[in-house]
């Protein structure tokens, strides 16, 4: 067989999605071993010419050059190749034309709602093969930005992106937008002749933190989705009765769902096939919602923390070039398109795997609430209360399926996990303050999540004040300072600087999750107070494991119950302090 192949297709006048279709199927042939070259039937946009595939020839197209190859693959919204290859197929990004495909070519589309509407058009079935999108988003310190990427074109019967109405939304919800520090920024190739478009999106933005970046690079599209915090996207929206004008696939929400950037998009066309609604990101139905479910989630960064994460696993399966090639061979053996690859892990513990220890020293009815709370969000872990005051019957008796050690005397913090030490039958091991409150569920389960990776040996939660503000977004240690430690942002509001997971200096006891074997209360901390996870986390670190600060994990920590009752002492916190300085200074 004469392995040569012909792409007809008039989609490299701009950076859009047609051209990434080209792109991605180019590379892919000429990878298994494929001679390609390209057709095109119009001019080529200057920063595709300037960057394109290395030793794959682009020719004009004309009728008939199809017969000089083994396979033709058209990629065209609105061209039909002649069938006069020995092999002759067509990439469909949506039926746009009545001209129906000439007898004898293949068809694959880009999204199962593309082969949907073939069907309905043109009374032809097509095979979905999903196109990737690349590697290279990273994820930054994330800002209070929204990003929108799309080419700058008005909107039409073939394609309406949405940008007047996402403006709209701007404006509407500015009054929450501006004052808290909230930027947009619209990116894209500028489609020839736009220029007029393009001056009115800059005209219906003047008073509104609004950017506009025509033409960016790849570069810029990387640096733009690794700062962004939200991604908006409303092709369709203003043509919702027309299926031509939605999303037909959507591949930028997918490269901001890579980039930790949580997208909310118009439910329409092929989005439910790239965010999964409620998991990764947002769908809508109506304009409004848009700016709506962006002020709601700025509200609950811990949600937005989930959905990060979760799109941050879920666009690893489109980031997978070598399936993309299997794909792409498939097609040319006529065999079935395997479906995209499974990446995501379920849990390798559950609540039955984790055991808590919680000390309590005349806390009685803060304990209670605490207790109330995990029979509500982990019911199935089981907890120990080790007592360092009084009695409390009344509490044991109202939580009969919660272990509790009465101890007799006042052991402090380091011993009364100390008494635990030696003693936990489970893998894992949850060190609790009594002041913990849990109120929302699975909170536990996010934390489970991280132990898929080996080499996470201790897993801290995200705490806030009654009041919601930060009380720990992670350990900082600095050796410069009399304390040496601190939690970031304390004290501060929620916001998204402190919800992107990420390794820590060490997390707080407060609410910590550790490999059991890990779990050790140092001798020289008996004596003292404070530093015990501190101490933990660097002995864990030691022995080659990571910690983690997961923000997607959410608890209220009344903070300093205990402390109003028990006054601290001054020197025994700084006999701890020294020790953990000459220990690990």
């Amino acid at each position: 067989m004469n392995k040569t192949i012909v792409v007809p297709t008039s989609q490299l006048y701009g950076l859009g999605g047609g051209y990434s279709a080209v792109f991605w199927h180019v590379v892919a042939l000429r990878d298994i071993g494929w001679n390609v070259t390209v057709a095109t039937r119009n001019n080529v946009h200057p920063i595709i010419l300037n960057n394109w595939i290395s030793g794959v020839p682009i020719r004009q197209y004309y009728s008939g050059m199809e017969r000089q190859y083994y396979a033709s693959l058209n990629i065209d919204h609105f061209a039909w190749a002649k069938p006069e290859a020995e092999l002759n197929l067509a990439h469909v990004f949506f039926p746009q034309i009545e001209t129906p495909p000439p007898d004898g070519v293949r068809l694959y589309s880009n999204s199962n709602y593309t082969a949907e509407h073939i069907n309905y058009k043109w009374n032809r079935q097509a095979e979905t093969l999903y196109i990737p999108i690349k590697q290279g988003y990273r994820q930054s310190q994330k800002e209070k930005l929204i990003l929108h990427v799309s080419r700058f074109s008005a909107p039409s019967t073939w394609a309406d992106k949405g940008h007047r109405q996402m403006i709209q939304q701007l404006r509407m919800y500015a009054n929450h937008f501006v004052p808290n520090g909230w930027k947009m920024i619209f990116a894209g190739s500028l489609d020839p002749n736009q220029e007029g478009y393009l001056n009115e999106l800059y005209m219906q933005g003047i008073g509104l933190p609004i950017e506009f970046v025509h033409n960016p690079t790849d570069e810029n599209l990387f640096e733009l989705y690794s700062r962004a915090a939200i991604y908006w996207h409303a092709t369709g929206v203003s043509l919702d009765t027309v299926p031509s004008a939605q999303e037909h696939l959507g591949l930028t929400p997918l490269e901001a769902s890579a980039s930790g950037c949580v997208p909310i998009v118009f439910r329409s066309g092929g989005m439910s096939e790239v965010v999964i609604d409620r998991k990764t990101g947002l769908l809508f139905d109506d304009i409004r919602e848009l700016g709506k479910f962006t002020i709601d989630i700025s509200q609950n960064w811990s949600m937005w923390a989930g959905f990060s994460q979760q799109g941050i696993r879920w666009a690893e399966r489109w980031q997978d070039y070598p399936a993309f090639v299997d794909r792409v061979n498939a097609m040319m053996e006529g065999e079935p398109i395997p479906k995209l690859p499974a990446k995501s892990q379920g849990l390798p513990f559950t609540q039955e795997d984790v055991t808590i220890g919680i000390p309590t020293y005349n806390n009685a009815d803060m304990l209670a609430q605490c207790l109330e709370s995990l029979q509500k969000t982990v019911p199935q872990a089981r907890i120990i209360v080790v007592n360092n005051g009084d009695s409390i019957d009344d509490v044991s008796a109202a939580f009969p399926n919660v272990g509790f050690l009465n101890v007799g005397k006042n052991l402090g913090y380091a011993g009364a996990y100390k008494l635990l030490e030696g003693k936990i039958e489970t893998p894992l091991f949850l060190m609790l303050n009594d002041d913990i409150v849990a109120t929302h569920a699975q909170w536990l389960e996010v934390m489970l999540y991280e132990f898929n990776d080996s080499k996470v040996g201790v897993v801290g939660a995200k705490l806030v004040f009654p009041d919601g503000n930060l009380q720990h977004a992670g350990g900082v240690i600095d050796w410069n300072r009399d304390d040496i430690g601190y939690h970031y942002m304390y004290g501060m509001p929620d916001t998204v600087q402190a919800n992107q997971k990420r390794v820590a200096d060490f997390v707080t006891g407060a609410c910590l999750l550790a490999r059991t074997e890990l779990f050790h209360i140092s001798d020289y901390l008996l004596e003292g107070l404070n530093m015990e996870e501190a101490d933990l986390c660097f002995e864990a670190k030691a022995k080659g494991y990571k910690v983690l600060y997961q923000p997607a994990a959410m608890l209220v920590h009344y903070e300093g119950q205990t402390k109003i009752r028990v006054a601290e002492s001054e020197e025994r916190v700084k006999l701890n302090r020294q020790r953990f300085r000459e220990k690990w200074g």
